[in-house]
Protein backbone atom coordinates (compact mmCIF):
# COMPACT_ATOMS: atom_id res chain seq x y z
CA UNK A 1 0.00 0.00 0.00
CA UNK A 2 0.93 3.80 -0.62
CA UNK A 3 1.37 6.28 1.80
CA UNK A 4 -2.17 7.22 1.25
CA UNK A 5 -3.98 4.10 1.44
CA UNK A 6 -2.13 3.09 4.83
CA UNK A 7 -3.77 6.28 6.27
CA UNK A 8 -6.88 5.41 5.12
CA UNK A 9 -6.71 2.06 6.45
CA UNK A 10 -5.24 2.66 10.00
CA UNK A 11 -8.98 5.01 9.94
CA UNK A 12 -10.23 2.18 9.14
CA UNK A 13 -8.86 0.00 11.74
CA UNK A 14 -9.53 2.42 14.22
CA UNK A 15 -13.06 3.15 13.82
CA UNK A 16 -13.87 -0.80 13.11
CA UNK A 17 -12.29 -1.60 16.44
CA UNK A 18 -14.45 1.47 17.76
CA UNK A 19 -17.14 -0.68 16.53
CA UNK A 20 -16.47 -3.52 17.67
CA UNK A 21 -16.43 -2.36 21.30
CA UNK A 22 -19.34 -0.65 21.20
CA UNK A 23 -20.78 -3.83 20.01
CA UNK A 24 -19.74 -6.05 22.56
CA UNK A 25 -21.26 -3.31 24.80
CA UNK A 26 -24.46 -3.71 23.21
CA UNK A 27 -24.51 -7.52 23.12
CA UNK A 28 -23.35 -7.50 26.88
CA UNK A 29 -25.32 -4.82 28.53
CA UNK A 30 -27.58 -6.49 30.59
CA UNK A 31 -31.69 -7.60 30.79
CA UNK A 32 -31.77 -4.84 27.66
CA UNK A 33 -28.91 -6.48 25.54
CA UNK A 34 -31.52 -8.98 23.32
CA UNK A 35 -33.79 -6.10 22.78
CA UNK A 36 -34.92 -4.81 18.67
CA UNK A 37 -32.74 -1.56 19.91
CA UNK A 38 -29.70 -2.94 20.33
CA UNK A 39 -30.24 -5.13 17.00
CA UNK A 40 -30.40 -1.68 14.97
CA UNK A 41 -27.03 -0.72 16.82
CA UNK A 42 -25.94 -3.96 15.99
CA UNK A 43 -26.74 -4.14 12.35
CA UNK A 44 -25.68 -0.58 11.75
CA UNK A 45 -22.13 -0.72 13.22
CA UNK A 46 -21.23 -4.19 11.03
CA UNK A 47 -23.01 -2.43 7.40
CA UNK A 48 -20.44 0.46 8.46
CA UNK A 49 -17.52 -1.79 8.50
CA UNK A 50 -18.76 -3.94 5.09
CA UNK A 51 -18.66 -0.77 3.42
CA UNK A 52 -15.77 0.57 4.37
CA UNK A 53 -13.58 -2.84 4.36
CA UNK A 54 -15.15 -3.15 0.57
CA UNK A 55 -13.76 0.98 -0.68
CA UNK A 56 -10.72 -0.88 0.70
CA UNK A 57 -10.87 -3.95 -0.83
CA UNK A 58 -10.79 -6.27 2.14
CA UNK A 59 -12.68 -9.03 0.94
CA UNK A 60 -12.19 -11.30 4.41
CA UNK A 61 -12.84 -8.36 6.44
CA UNK A 62 -16.28 -7.04 4.12
CA UNK A 63 -17.07 -10.69 3.66
CA UNK A 64 -17.59 -11.70 7.38
CA UNK A 65 -19.21 -7.95 8.26
CA UNK A 66 -21.28 -8.92 5.51
CA UNK A 67 -22.69 -12.65 6.48
CA UNK A 68 -23.06 -11.03 10.54
CA UNK A 69 -24.79 -7.71 9.16
CA UNK A 70 -27.41 -10.56 7.05
CA UNK A 71 -28.15 -12.66 9.98
CA UNK A 72 -28.83 -9.23 12.00
CA UNK A 73 -30.88 -7.86 9.06
CA UNK A 74 -33.19 -10.77 9.47
CA UNK A 75 -34.05 -10.04 13.00
CA UNK A 76 -34.20 -6.31 12.36
CA UNK A 77 -36.74 -6.77 9.55
CA UNK A 78 -39.04 -8.31 11.85
CA UNK A 79 -38.48 -6.10 15.04
CA UNK A 80 -36.92 -8.97 16.93
CA UNK A 81 -34.19 -9.04 19.58
CA UNK A 82 -31.57 -11.80 19.45
CA UNK A 83 -31.84 -14.91 21.00
CA UNK A 84 -29.30 -16.39 22.85
CA UNK A 85 -28.02 -18.71 19.93
CA UNK A 86 -27.53 -15.69 17.91
CA UNK A 87 -26.37 -13.27 20.95
CA UNK A 88 -23.61 -16.16 21.28
CA UNK A 89 -22.53 -16.00 17.61
CA UNK A 90 -22.58 -12.50 16.99
CA UNK A 91 -19.90 -12.51 20.02
CA UNK A 92 -17.93 -14.96 18.59
CA UNK A 93 -17.97 -13.22 15.00
CA UNK A 94 -16.81 -9.80 16.62
CA UNK A 95 -13.96 -11.65 18.29
CA UNK A 96 -12.84 -13.19 14.71
CA UNK A 97 -13.40 -9.32 13.16
CA UNK A 98 -10.80 -8.72 15.91
CA UNK A 99 -8.41 -11.21 15.27
CA UNK A 100 -8.79 -10.63 11.04
CA UNK A 101 -8.18 -6.79 12.02
CA UNK A 102 -5.21 -7.74 13.71
CA UNK A 103 -3.63 -9.56 10.60
CA UNK A 104 -5.08 -7.03 8.21
CA UNK A 105 -2.51 -4.50 10.20
CA UNK A 106 0.28 -6.67 10.83
CA UNK A 107 0.32 -7.83 6.74
CA UNK A 108 -0.59 -4.32 5.76
CA UNK A 109 2.20 -2.84 3.54
CA UNK A 110 4.19 -5.90 3.79
CA UNK A 111 4.83 -8.81 1.83
CA UNK A 112 3.12 -11.51 3.47
CA UNK A 113 -0.23 -12.82 2.52
CA UNK A 114 -2.76 -12.35 4.75
CA UNK A 115 -3.85 -15.23 7.01
CA UNK A 116 -7.46 -15.77 8.38
CA UNK A 117 -8.13 -16.74 11.36
CA UNK A 118 -8.68 -20.18 12.58
CA UNK A 119 -12.03 -19.36 13.75
CA UNK A 120 -12.70 -17.72 10.58
CA UNK A 121 -14.38 -20.83 8.28
CA UNK A 122 -16.38 -22.21 11.04
CA UNK A 123 -17.87 -18.92 12.16
CA UNK A 124 -19.23 -18.02 8.95
CA UNK A 125 -20.48 -21.70 8.70
CA UNK A 126 -22.44 -20.82 11.61
CA UNK A 127 -23.78 -17.43 10.50
CA UNK A 128 -24.93 -19.09 7.30
CA UNK A 129 -26.73 -21.86 8.85
CA UNK A 130 -28.28 -19.79 11.62
CA UNK A 131 -29.95 -17.77 8.76
CA UNK A 132 -33.75 -18.48 10.01
CA UNK A 133 -35.17 -16.46 12.32
CA UNK A 134 -37.01 -18.96 15.16
CA UNK A 135 -40.00 -18.57 16.34
CA UNK A 136 -41.65 -15.34 17.86
CA UNK A 137 -40.52 -14.84 21.64
CA UNK A 138 -43.05 -15.56 24.20
CA UNK A 139 -44.82 -12.37 25.75
CA UNK A 140 -45.90 -12.12 28.97
CA UNK A 141 -49.79 -11.07 30.24
CA UNK A 142 -48.71 -7.36 29.42
CA UNK A 143 -47.71 -7.83 25.83
CA UNK A 144 -43.41 -7.21 26.96
CA UNK A 145 -41.34 -9.58 25.94
CA UNK A 146 -40.94 -12.86 27.91
CA UNK A 147 -37.17 -12.61 29.89
CA UNK A 148 -34.61 -13.89 27.92
CA UNK A 149 -31.61 -15.64 28.89
CA UNK A 150 -28.33 -13.57 28.24
CA UNK A 151 -25.76 -15.62 29.60
CA UNK A 152 -25.20 -18.90 31.93
CA UNK A 153 -26.12 -17.28 34.98
CA UNK A 154 -29.39 -15.58 33.78
CA UNK A 155 -30.77 -18.15 36.86
CA UNK A 156 -29.21 -16.09 39.09
CA UNK A 157 -31.44 -13.12 40.48
CA UNK A 158 -28.68 -10.87 38.98
CA UNK A 159 -28.85 -7.16 39.28
CA UNK A 160 -30.46 -5.90 35.86
CA UNK A 161 -28.44 -3.06 34.03
CA UNK A 162 -29.22 0.43 35.23
CA UNK A 163 -30.10 -0.59 38.81
CA UNK A 164 -27.02 1.02 40.79
CA UNK A 165 -23.98 -0.68 43.63
CA UNK A 166 -24.88 -4.53 41.32
CA UNK A 167 -24.80 -5.56 38.04
CA UNK A 168 -23.52 -4.54 34.60
CA UNK A 169 -23.90 -1.13 34.47
CA UNK A 170 -26.50 1.05 32.34
CA UNK A 171 -25.01 0.08 29.21
CA UNK A 172 -25.25 2.91 26.43
CA UNK A 173 -28.30 4.04 24.69
CA UNK A 174 -28.16 3.34 20.73
CA UNK A 175 -27.02 6.38 18.30
CA UNK A 176 -30.40 8.08 18.02
CA UNK A 177 -32.15 6.86 21.50
CA UNK A 178 -33.04 10.65 22.27
CA UNK A 179 -29.25 11.74 22.85
CA UNK A 180 -26.91 13.90 21.48
CA UNK A 181 -23.38 12.99 21.38
CA UNK A 182 -20.84 15.04 21.99
CA UNK A 183 -18.65 16.64 19.14
CA UNK A 184 -15.04 15.37 18.72
CA UNK A 185 -12.59 15.58 16.78
CA UNK A 186 -9.18 13.15 16.35
CA UNK A 187 -5.66 14.43 17.71
CA UNK A 188 -2.15 12.97 17.55
CA UNK A 189 -1.46 11.38 20.85
CA UNK A 190 2.10 12.52 20.49
CA UNK A 191 0.85 16.50 19.81
CA UNK A 192 -1.62 15.72 23.20
CA UNK A 193 1.62 15.06 25.09
CA UNK A 194 3.58 17.61 24.23
CA UNK A 195 0.55 20.00 25.25
CA UNK A 196 0.52 18.50 28.70
CA UNK A 197 4.09 18.81 29.04
CA UNK A 198 4.65 22.86 27.88
CA UNK A 199 1.97 23.26 30.59
CA UNK A 200 3.64 21.37 33.27
CA UNK A 201 6.82 23.63 32.49
CA UNK A 202 4.43 26.31 32.40
CA UNK A 203 2.63 25.27 35.89
CA UNK A 204 6.56 25.19 37.55
CA UNK A 205 7.37 28.60 35.97
CA UNK A 206 4.61 30.16 37.51
CA UNK A 207 5.33 28.24 40.67
CA UNK A 208 9.06 29.76 40.83
CA UNK A 209 7.91 33.53 39.52
CA UNK A 210 5.38 33.57 42.47
CA UNK A 211 7.40 32.65 44.84
CA UNK A 212 10.52 34.74 43.76
CA UNK A 213 12.06 36.65 46.69
CA UNK A 214 12.31 39.51 44.46
CA UNK A 215 8.63 39.87 44.80
CA UNK A 216 8.57 39.71 48.38
CA UNK A 217 9.20 43.35 49.39
CA UNK A 218 6.80 44.46 46.66
CA UNK A 219 4.01 45.95 48.13
CA UNK A 220 1.66 46.35 44.84
CA UNK A 221 -1.93 45.16 45.44
CA UNK A 222 -2.53 45.38 41.52
CA UNK A 223 0.63 42.73 41.17
CA UNK A 224 -0.44 40.84 43.64
CA UNK A 225 -3.83 40.70 42.11
CA UNK A 226 -2.16 39.88 38.73
CA UNK A 227 -0.22 36.92 40.36
CA UNK A 228 -3.21 35.09 41.95
CA UNK A 229 -5.15 35.53 38.59
CA UNK A 230 -2.00 34.37 37.38
CA UNK A 231 -2.03 31.11 39.28
CA UNK A 232 -6.05 30.21 38.78
CA UNK A 233 -5.92 30.25 34.90
CA UNK A 234 -2.72 28.22 35.35
CA UNK A 235 -4.40 25.99 37.84
CA UNK A 236 -7.32 25.85 35.25
CA UNK A 237 -5.04 25.14 32.51
CA UNK A 238 -3.86 22.54 34.39
CA UNK A 239 -7.07 20.92 35.31
CA UNK A 240 -8.26 21.14 31.88
CA UNK A 241 -4.72 19.85 30.29
CA UNK A 242 -5.41 16.45 32.85
CA UNK A 243 -8.37 16.08 31.40
CA UNK A 244 -7.33 15.49 28.28
CA UNK A 245 -5.52 12.29 29.75
CA UNK A 246 -8.40 11.13 31.53
CA UNK A 247 -10.40 8.04 30.09
CA UNK A 248 -13.32 6.22 31.12
CA UNK A 249 -12.23 2.63 32.06
CA UNK A 250 -15.20 1.42 31.01
CA UNK A 251 -13.55 0.18 27.79
CA UNK A 252 -11.09 -1.80 29.79
CA UNK A 253 -13.99 -3.44 31.45
CA UNK A 254 -16.15 -4.37 28.68
CA UNK A 255 -12.94 -6.51 27.23
CA UNK A 256 -12.23 -8.21 30.36
CA UNK A 257 -16.50 -8.71 29.96
CA UNK A 258 -15.45 -10.65 27.35
CA UNK A 259 -12.59 -12.28 28.41
CA UNK A 260 -14.69 -13.85 31.16
CA UNK A 261 -16.93 -15.14 28.82
CA UNK A 262 -14.35 -17.13 26.48
CA UNK A 263 -12.84 -18.24 29.47
CA UNK A 264 -15.56 -19.85 31.18
CA UNK A 265 -16.76 -21.42 27.93
CA UNK A 266 -12.77 -22.78 27.73
CA UNK A 267 -13.11 -23.94 31.06
CA UNK A 268 -16.66 -25.07 31.68
CA UNK A 269 -17.83 -23.16 34.15
CA UNK A 270 -20.79 -21.17 35.24
CA UNK A 271 -19.52 -17.03 35.26
CA UNK A 272 -20.33 -14.19 35.06
CA UNK A 273 -18.78 -10.61 35.84
CA UNK A 274 -20.70 -7.68 37.34
CA UNK A 275 -18.63 -3.99 36.71
CA UNK A 276 -18.94 -1.16 38.93
CA UNK A 277 -17.95 2.52 38.55
CA UNK A 278 -17.07 2.33 35.04
CA UNK A 279 -17.30 6.33 34.55
CA UNK A 280 -14.37 6.36 37.14
CA UNK A 281 -11.32 7.90 34.88
CA UNK A 282 -8.05 7.56 35.12
CA UNK A 283 -4.64 9.07 33.32
CA UNK A 284 -4.64 6.93 29.90
CA UNK A 285 -1.47 5.33 30.02
CA UNK A 286 -2.68 3.79 33.10
CA UNK A 287 -5.59 2.32 31.73
CA UNK A 288 -3.77 0.80 28.62
CA UNK A 289 -1.13 -0.53 31.16
CA UNK A 290 -3.38 -2.04 33.51
CA UNK A 291 -4.45 -4.51 30.79
CA UNK A 292 -2.06 -7.14 31.02
CA UNK A 293 -2.31 -6.74 35.22
CA UNK A 294 -6.23 -7.26 34.94
CA UNK A 295 -5.97 -10.22 32.24
CA UNK A 296 -3.56 -12.63 34.80
CA UNK A 297 -6.10 -11.61 37.88
CA UNK A 298 -9.52 -12.64 35.59
CA UNK A 299 -7.89 -15.75 34.49
CA UNK A 300 -6.67 -16.70 37.64
CA UNK A 301 -10.53 -15.91 39.25
CA UNK A 302 -12.06 -18.00 36.61
CA UNK A 303 -9.22 -21.26 36.62
CA UNK A 304 -8.30 -20.90 40.46
CA UNK A 305 -11.05 -19.49 42.15
CA UNK A 306 -14.30 -20.26 41.15
CA UNK A 307 -15.18 -23.76 41.79
CA UNK A 308 -17.01 -26.09 39.31
CA UNK A 309 -20.59 -26.76 39.37
CA UNK A 310 -20.75 -29.60 41.66
CA UNK A 311 -18.01 -27.99 44.54
CA UNK A 312 -20.08 -24.90 44.64
CA UNK A 313 -23.40 -26.93 44.91
CA UNK A 314 -21.43 -28.89 48.13
CA UNK A 315 -20.60 -25.97 49.70
CA UNK A 316 -23.91 -24.43 49.69
CA UNK A 317 -23.60 -21.57 46.41
CA UNK A 318 -25.43 -20.87 43.47
CA UNK A 319 -23.95 -22.94 40.80
CA UNK A 320 -22.85 -19.86 38.77
CA UNK A 321 -19.88 -18.24 40.19
CA UNK A 322 -19.39 -14.09 40.52
CA UNK A 323 -16.63 -12.37 39.76
CA UNK A 324 -16.56 -8.11 40.41
CA UNK A 325 -14.78 -6.01 39.18
CA UNK A 326 -14.88 -2.18 40.06
CA UNK A 327 -13.39 0.93 40.35
CA UNK A 328 -13.67 3.73 42.50
CA UNK A 329 -12.27 7.50 43.26
CA UNK A 330 -10.64 7.70 47.01
CA UNK A 331 -9.15 10.73 47.82
CA UNK A 332 -6.15 10.85 45.16
CA UNK A 333 -6.32 7.94 44.03
CA UNK A 334 -8.16 5.02 42.22
CA UNK A 335 -9.18 1.87 43.77
CA UNK A 336 -9.68 -1.08 41.37
CA UNK A 337 -10.96 -4.48 43.15
CA UNK A 338 -10.76 -7.94 41.30
CA UNK A 339 -13.19 -10.17 43.69
CA UNK A 340 -14.49 -13.58 43.18
CA UNK A 341 -17.04 -15.36 45.48
CA UNK A 342 -15.19 -18.75 44.93
CA UNK A 343 -12.80 -20.91 47.06
CA UNK A 344 -10.64 -18.37 48.68
CA UNK A 345 -6.76 -18.98 48.63
CA UNK A 346 -5.25 -21.74 50.97
CA UNK A 347 -2.29 -20.00 52.89
CA UNK A 348 -1.19 -23.03 54.62
CA UNK A 349 -0.83 -25.30 50.94
CA UNK A 350 1.16 -21.33 50.10
CA UNK A 351 2.80 -21.98 52.90
CA UNK A 352 4.02 -25.12 52.28
CA UNK A 353 5.64 -24.27 49.14
CA UNK A 354 6.93 -21.40 49.68
CA UNK A 355 8.90 -23.59 52.47
CA UNK A 356 9.46 -26.20 49.99
CA UNK A 357 11.23 -22.97 47.68
CA UNK A 358 12.90 -21.88 50.49
CA UNK A 359 11.58 -18.70 50.63
CA UNK A 360 10.47 -18.95 54.18
CA UNK A 361 11.71 -21.45 56.80
CA UNK A 362 9.27 -23.76 58.48
CA UNK A 363 9.99 -22.67 61.93
CA UNK A 364 7.95 -19.56 61.83
CA UNK A 365 4.73 -18.75 59.93
CA UNK A 366 3.61 -15.58 59.31
CA UNK A 367 0.31 -14.20 59.46
CA UNK A 368 -2.04 -15.27 56.38
CA UNK A 369 -2.23 -11.90 55.42
CA UNK A 370 1.90 -12.02 54.55
CA UNK A 371 1.71 -15.14 53.31
CA UNK A 372 -0.33 -15.01 50.66
CA UNK A 373 2.19 -12.19 49.48
CA UNK A 374 4.26 -15.11 48.38
CA UNK A 375 2.28 -15.66 45.69
CA UNK A 376 3.40 -12.76 43.99
CA UNK A 377 6.71 -14.60 43.75
CA UNK A 378 8.23 -15.27 40.44
CA UNK A 379 7.38 -18.41 39.62
CA UNK A 380 5.12 -19.42 41.96
CA UNK A 381 2.37 -21.55 41.73
CA UNK A 382 0.35 -24.05 44.06
CA UNK A 383 -1.43 -25.23 41.09
CA UNK A 384 -1.60 -28.92 41.11
CA UNK A 385 -1.84 -29.14 37.20
CA UNK A 386 -0.71 -27.36 34.18
CA UNK A 387 -4.03 -26.13 32.14
CA UNK A 388 -4.30 -23.92 28.96
CA UNK A 389 -5.43 -21.14 31.04
CA UNK A 390 -2.91 -20.60 34.06
CA UNK A 391 -0.81 -23.07 36.23
CA UNK A 392 2.29 -22.31 35.33
CA UNK A 393 3.53 -20.14 37.91
CA UNK A 394 3.94 -17.02 35.79
CA UNK A 395 1.66 -14.01 36.00
CA UNK A 396 1.14 -12.96 39.22
CA UNK A 397 5.00 -11.78 39.30
CA UNK A 398 4.37 -9.39 36.47
CA UNK A 399 0.77 -8.19 37.66
CA UNK A 400 2.93 -6.84 40.83
CA UNK A 401 5.81 -5.42 38.60
CA UNK A 402 3.38 -3.52 36.42
CA UNK A 403 0.97 -2.03 38.78
CA UNK A 404 4.01 -1.20 41.01
CA UNK A 405 5.35 0.30 37.97
CA UNK A 406 2.66 2.72 37.93
CA UNK A 407 3.20 4.03 41.44
CA UNK A 408 0.55 2.05 42.89
CA UNK A 409 0.33 -1.16 45.35
CA UNK A 410 -1.70 -4.20 45.83
CA UNK A 411 -3.08 -5.86 48.94
CA UNK A 412 -5.18 -9.18 48.74
CA UNK A 413 -7.78 -10.21 51.05
CA UNK A 414 -8.99 -13.91 51.07
CA UNK A 415 -11.33 -16.36 53.47
CA UNK A 416 -11.49 -19.84 52.63
CA UNK A 417 -14.81 -20.74 50.62
CA UNK A 418 -15.50 -16.85 50.74
CA UNK A 419 -13.66 -16.16 47.78
CA UNK A 420 -10.62 -13.82 47.09
CA UNK A 421 -10.46 -9.48 46.70
CA UNK A 422 -7.34 -8.36 44.82
CA UNK A 423 -7.02 -4.21 45.67
CA UNK A 424 -5.04 -2.23 43.14
CA UNK A 425 -4.05 1.43 44.34
CA UNK A 426 -3.56 3.79 41.79
CA UNK A 427 -2.57 7.21 40.95
CA UNK A 428 -5.47 9.62 39.24
CA UNK A 429 -2.38 10.46 36.93
CA UNK A 430 1.38 9.55 35.92
CA UNK A 431 1.71 13.31 35.25
CA UNK A 432 1.51 15.45 38.66
CA UNK A 433 1.09 14.87 41.87
CA UNK A 434 -0.41 16.87 45.15
CA UNK A 435 2.81 16.40 47.48
CA UNK A 436 4.28 17.46 51.14
CA UNK A 437 7.72 18.83 51.19
CA UNK A 438 9.72 17.47 53.86
CA UNK A 439 13.69 19.22 54.78
CA UNK A 440 16.18 17.04 56.33
CA UNK A 441 19.23 19.26 56.29
CA UNK A 442 19.72 21.42 53.28
CA UNK A 443 17.59 19.18 50.96
CA UNK A 444 14.20 18.64 50.38
CA UNK A 445 12.16 15.91 49.27
CA UNK A 446 8.69 14.95 48.25
CA UNK A 447 6.21 12.68 49.70
CA UNK A 448 2.52 12.17 48.32
CA UNK A 449 0.03 14.32 50.13
CA UNK A 450 -2.37 11.16 50.77
CA UNK A 451 0.25 9.04 51.95
CA UNK A 452 0.69 11.25 55.32
CA UNK A 453 -1.08 10.46 57.83
CA UNK A 454 0.25 12.89 60.76
CA UNK A 455 3.53 15.07 62.18
CA UNK A 456 4.51 15.36 65.82
CA UNK A 457 7.09 16.31 67.87
CA UNK A 458 8.39 12.84 69.61
CA UNK A 459 9.35 12.76 73.54
CA UNK A 460 12.68 11.02 74.33
CA UNK A 461 10.51 8.64 75.82
CA UNK A 462 8.80 7.40 72.91
CA UNK A 463 11.82 5.93 71.12
CA UNK A 464 13.12 2.43 71.46
CA UNK A 465 15.25 0.05 69.20
CA UNK A 466 15.73 -3.52 68.04
CA UNK A 467 18.08 -5.51 66.98
CA UNK A 468 19.80 -2.52 65.60
CA UNK A 469 16.68 -1.37 64.02
CA UNK A 470 15.20 2.23 65.53
CA UNK A 471 11.65 2.16 66.34
CA UNK A 472 8.70 5.04 68.10
CA UNK A 473 5.86 4.40 70.10
CA UNK A 474 2.73 6.47 68.78
CA UNK A 475 -1.17 5.84 69.97
CA UNK A 476 -0.85 2.56 71.03
CA UNK A 477 1.39 1.59 68.19
CA UNK A 478 5.05 0.54 67.94
CA UNK A 479 6.11 1.83 64.34
CA UNK A 480 9.72 1.56 62.44
CA UNK A 481 11.52 4.55 62.79
CA UNK A 482 13.84 5.52 59.47
CA UNK A 483 16.01 8.21 59.04
CA UNK A 484 15.37 9.88 56.35
CA UNK A 485 18.74 12.21 56.24
CA UNK A 486 20.59 8.99 56.83
CA UNK A 487 18.46 7.40 53.56
CA UNK A 488 19.90 10.30 51.82
CA UNK A 489 23.67 10.66 52.52
CA UNK A 490 23.63 13.39 54.31
CA UNK A 491 26.85 14.40 56.16
CA UNK A 492 24.91 14.54 59.47
CA UNK A 493 22.38 12.14 58.95
CA UNK A 494 23.31 9.42 61.10
CA UNK A 495 24.51 11.52 64.18
CA UNK A 496 21.19 12.45 65.12
CA UNK A 497 19.69 11.12 68.36
CA UNK A 498 16.70 12.63 69.20
CA UNK A 499 14.58 13.84 65.88
CA UNK A 500 12.85 17.22 66.25
CA UNK A 501 9.68 16.34 63.95
CA UNK A 502 8.45 12.77 63.04
CA UNK A 503 6.19 12.24 59.98
CA UNK A 504 3.90 8.99 59.65
CA UNK A 505 3.16 7.38 56.43
CA UNK A 506 0.72 4.52 55.65
CA UNK A 507 0.95 2.51 52.39
CA UNK A 508 -1.25 -0.51 52.10
CA UNK A 509 -2.69 -0.20 55.34
CA UNK A 510 0.64 -0.14 57.20
CA UNK A 511 2.36 2.70 58.94
CA UNK A 512 5.84 3.82 59.56
CA UNK A 513 7.66 7.03 60.52
CA UNK A 514 10.33 8.84 59.08
CA UNK A 515 13.03 11.23 60.82
CA UNK A 516 12.82 14.89 59.30
CA UNK A 517 13.97 18.65 60.29
CA UNK A 518 10.67 20.31 58.92
CA UNK A 519 7.60 20.33 56.87
CA UNK A 520 7.76 23.32 54.72
CA UNK A 521 4.54 22.61 53.25
CA UNK A 522 2.37 21.54 50.19
CA UNK A 523 2.62 22.21 46.38
CA UNK A 524 1.46 20.12 43.34
CA UNK A 525 4.59 19.20 41.22
CA UNK A 526 5.13 18.02 38.24
CA UNK A 527 7.21 14.71 37.78
CA UNK A 528 10.11 13.80 36.24
CA UNK A 529 11.84 10.89 35.43
CA UNK A 530 15.56 10.91 37.15
CA UNK A 531 16.75 8.16 34.46
CA UNK A 532 19.35 5.97 35.41
CA UNK A 533 20.41 8.69 38.21
CA UNK A 534 17.71 6.76 40.42
CA UNK A 535 17.68 2.91 39.04
CA UNK A 536 19.76 2.12 42.10
CA UNK A 537 18.11 4.28 45.04
CA UNK A 538 14.83 2.29 44.98
CA UNK A 539 12.77 4.70 47.14
CA UNK A 540 13.06 7.69 44.88
CA UNK A 541 10.25 7.61 42.19
CA UNK A 542 11.09 10.96 40.70
CA UNK A 543 12.21 14.03 40.95
CA UNK A 544 10.52 17.59 40.52
CA UNK A 545 11.30 21.22 39.97
CA UNK A 546 10.29 23.28 43.55
CA UNK A 547 9.35 26.77 43.51
CA UNK A 548 12.54 27.97 44.56
CA UNK A 549 14.14 26.30 41.68
CA UNK A 550 15.82 23.34 42.81
CA UNK A 551 15.19 19.57 42.39
CA UNK A 552 13.64 17.68 45.04
CA UNK A 553 13.00 13.87 45.07
CA UNK A 554 9.90 12.19 45.17
CA UNK A 555 9.79 8.84 47.71
CA UNK A 556 8.19 6.49 46.77
CA UNK A 557 6.58 5.25 50.20
CA UNK A 558 5.86 1.60 49.46
CA UNK A 559 9.66 1.07 48.63
CA UNK A 560 10.31 3.07 52.04
CA UNK A 561 7.93 0.40 53.92
CA UNK A 562 9.61 -2.13 52.47
CA UNK A 563 13.25 -1.09 54.12
CA UNK A 564 11.44 -0.98 57.37
CA UNK A 565 9.11 -3.81 57.03
CA UNK A 566 9.59 -7.32 55.54
CA UNK A 567 8.46 -8.40 51.93
CA UNK A 568 8.74 -12.06 51.24
CA UNK A 569 9.21 -11.74 47.22
CA UNK A 570 12.29 -9.43 47.57
CA UNK A 571 15.91 -9.67 49.44
CA UNK A 572 14.77 -6.52 51.08
CA UNK A 573 13.63 -6.69 54.92
CA UNK A 574 13.19 -9.96 56.19
CA UNK A 575 10.74 -11.24 58.61
CA UNK A 576 11.82 -13.51 61.26
CA UNK A 577 12.18 -17.17 59.78
CA UNK A 578 12.05 -15.76 55.91
CA UNK A 579 15.43 -16.30 53.98
CA UNK A 580 16.25 -13.92 51.47
CA UNK A 581 16.12 -14.72 48.20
Amino acid sequence: MDEESLTLLGDFLEESREGLDEADRLLMGGADASSPDRVHGLFRIFHTIKGLAGFLDLEAVSGLAHATESLLGEFRERGRGLDEAASELVLDATGTMRVLLDEVERSAGGRDELRLPDEFASVMERLATLGSVPAPTPRSSDGAPASMPTGPCSGRDAPQAGSGAGGTSQAPQPAGAGSVAPHRIKVDLGRVDRLLETIGELVIVESMVSSAPELAEVRSGRLRKSLGQLAKITRDLQDMAMGLRMVPVGGLFQKMARLVRDLARRSGKEVELVTEGEGTELDRSIVEALADPLVHLIRNAVDHGIEGREERANVGKPPCGRIRLSARQQGGSIVIEVADDGRGLDADRIFAKAVERGLVRRESRPPDAEVFALIFAPGFSTAREVTEISGRGVGMDVVRQNVEGLRGRIAIESEPRRGTTFRLVLPLTLAIIDGTLLRCGDETTIVPTLSIVESFRPRPSVLSSFSGSDLIRHRDEVLPLLNLGALLGLPDGEAVTEPSLVVVVETMGRRLALRVDEVVGQQQVVIKGLGDLAREVPFVAGGAILSDGRVGLILEVDELERLALPDPCTSRGAWPGVARV
